[in-house]
């Protein structure tokens, strides 16, 4: 097949919606078909990272007016298969796509669809006709792709558009083993001159408030104060609260405990996964699935998150992380785990369930068509 993957957030924009595209593009070129790639232009992209690409079409993008950036861009007739992968791509081709074009179109549910377009949407969203152009998509695409039960529910439920169900498939985010495998680094912790016998904490994901920081710094000073070993924590990633953060650390005199080593691009990342003891994320947001902790998983480190929504169909409780209903209850499970830890080799075992078999017979199918 000859694919169209658009989607306006890619690597190396931070985010689940981006790095499932790009996960989705090696896998169609893995399978033969060719692949090119419409989306915003980035100034750190770096192109020799798309060499299996075979156009990538990168759009100068306006601030407020971005969508009509994408206007009349590409011919769209030469496609078999367009796949719309975020929010602001399904919204683009439900304002501009013909009707021809939305029927070669399948639509990629990540999580914050619902709320974006059907219950929070402000001003200009409703002045420039969103939720009709959206639902104008939906409602010619032949497929939606929901990336957990969780997802489905959610888009149902908050739409009240039951009539799309029938045409909705579950497909769990997967791992590029190539990329996401254990990476043991001895170093690693003399490198960022952490104490040999420490005990570090990981975190990657945008630097906001919803992603539960406040909680996370509160629960490490408790750690930390309880004395029973030596903790540290390494946060990956930039945002607009890391000031925030930064001044809350150093009141409570944890700023030599906890390093902020910035934006790292996506192949960096399993060298910090494959080397801390915990990757710890508790967000307050209705995660949909939650990526961060899958690719955690396929580099064997054991991964602590809040019970709800849909990061609970990628984490096994006391097999590969723990499953926390309260944000204190940390302190009780990485106390236990010094009594029953969870094996590397379990985590690694419980990762394998999410591989491309899924999304691979889904397009096979596409393509028999």
């Amino acid at each position: 097949m000859k694919v169209l993957l658009f989607s306006h957030e890619f690597p190396p924009m931070l985010g689940g919606a981006g790095t499932v595209g790009y996960a989705l593009t090696k896998l169609l070129v893995a399978e033969g078909h060719s692949v090119d790639v419409l989306t915003c232009r980035q100034e750190r992209r770096k192109p020799n990272s798309f060499a299996h690409i075979s156009n990538f079409y990168q759009v100068r993008t306006l601030k407020k007016m971005w969508f009509l950036s994408y206007i009349r861009k590409l011919n769209l007739r030469k496609y078999d298969l367009i796949i719309l992968n975020d929010i602001g791509a399904t919204f683009v081709a439900g304002f501009t796509f013909s009707k021809k074009s939305l029927t070669k179109s399948i639509i990629f549910l990540h999580g914050s669809e619902p709320e974006k377009v059907f219950v929070s949407a402000g001003l200009t969203k409703k002045l420039i006709g969103f939720k009709k152009a959206y639902e104008r998509a939906l409602n010619f695409s032949q497929q939606l792709i929901c990336v957990s039960n969780f997802m489905k529910a959610k888009f149902l439920k908050y739409t009240n558009l039951d009539i799309f169900e029938p045409k909705i498939s579950v497909l769990p985010n997967f791992i590029d083993d190539k990329v996401f495998f254990p990476q043991k680094d001895p170093s690693f912790k003399s490198s960022l001159s952490l104490p040999n016998d420490s005990v570090v904490f990981g975190s990657v994901s945008r630097l906001v408030v919803g992603k539960g920081y406040l909680d996370k710094i509160d629960i490490f000073e408790k750690l930390v104060l309880e004395g029973s070993r030596n903790y540290y924590w390494v946060i990956v990633g930039d945002g607009p609260d890391k000031n925030i953060f930064e001044k809350l650390i150093k009141d409570k005199g944890l700023s030599d405990r906890i390093l902020f080593l910035g934006h790292m691009e996506q192949n960096q990342l399993p060298l910090i996964y494959s080397n801390i003891d915990y990757f710890w994320l508790l967000s307050n947001f209705e995660e949909a699935f939650g990526l961060v902790y899958l690719e955690a998983q396929a580099c064997g480190c054991k991964v602590i998150a809040k019970n709800q929504y849909g990061v609970r169909e990628c984490i096994a409780h006391g097999i590969s992380g723990y499953l926390v209903d309260d944000i204190n209850d940390v302190v009780h499970v990485v106390c236990n785990d010094l009594n029953e830890p969870i094996t590397k080799e379990a985590v690694l075992e419980f990762a394998k369930n999410f591989n491309p078999l899924g999304h691979q017979k889904f397009f096979q199918r596409i393509a028999r068509r």
